[in-house]
């Protein structure tokens, strides 16, 4: 199941991908104006399956002729394989198209990062938020190809902007942090404020295990869903101005300044 679960979200990206590129020649496309609805539409995906999908991909692959070139930004699956005159040759570039398609390929990683985490100690050191070499992360990426063609972290993190030497923070978005160790990262802060409220020990709660599963925050998240559940001004309407300040300080660790990956998410 897990397996047949694995093909079937491969086989969304595919569709998403080819559907994200379809291009300017209006009339040809036209034709294909009832397939492109339904494989926007929500009920579609409610009730996809893997023949489903094998069909939508013939459909599009019908009009994939007719889109536009696209220059640069391309990410070339490396192979083993050589031509007799011994140059390197790769296969068919890959390139996350749209936020649809960052979800899939988002969540297709996650999949096979949750299930490598306990075996793997690369990843239980992202976990516990320690420093990663970069050797490290390139085997991680290797064993991932490996084990899943076509599965590159590098995509992903190539989506979002960031350098190679950013990937363990990409990886720590997906796995997400050790809620032990969060608790520890909290604690002197809790120490000094041991007369919290009701409110403001709930925020507290939420504020680390949100961190604990998307491995950072955004200083605006503080002011959306889910903590504008407990006031609608967010941290500002929970703690004083000054404990404000402490405890974004505390938070300094954790907060990043974009907010791309949670949009994928």
């Amino acid at each position: 199941m897990v397996e047949q679960a694995s093909c079937f979200e491969d086989g969304q990206i595919q569709v998403l991908a080819e559907l994200d590129k379809l291009a300017v020649n209006i009339q040809a496309v036209r034709k294909k104006d009832t397939v492109i609805a339904e494989v926007r539409s929500a009920q579609f995906w409610d009730s996809a399956t893997p023949e489903t999908l094998e069909y939508m991909r013939r459909e599009l692959r019908g009009i994939m002729k007719y889109r536009q070139s696209e220059g640069g930004g391309t990410y070339d699956m490396p192979t083993t394989s050589t031509t007799d005159e011994g140059v390197r040759e790769t296969e068919r570039a890959f390139k996350i198209a749209g936020a649809n398609e960052a979800m899939l390929y988002r969540r297709r990683l996650k999949t096979i990062l949750d299930e490598m985490v306990d075996n793997n100690p690369t990843l239980q050191k992202i976990r516990k938020g320690d420093a990663i070499k970069g050797d490290e992360l390139k085997t991680l990426t290797s064993t991932i190809l490996t084990t899943h063609p076509g599965v590159n972290l590098d995509v992903l993190n190539d989506f979002y902007g960031r350098k190679a030497a950013e990937l363990q923070r990409t990886v720590q978005e997906l796995i997400g942090l050790d809620s032990a160790a969060i608790e520890e990262h909290f604690k002197h802060f809790l120490h000094e404020h041991p007369s919290l409220t009701a409110k403001q020990v709930q925020f507290m709660n939420l504020l680390k295990n949100y961190i604990a599963e998307h491995g950072n925050i955004t200083i605006e998240k503080l002011y959306d869903a889910p903590f504008n559940n407990i006031s609608h001004r967010g941290i500002d309407g929970v703690f004083e101005t000054s404990d404000v300040d402490t405890l974004i300080a505390v938070m300094k660790p954790f907060i990043t300044n974009d907010n791309l990956a949670e949009r994928a998410s």
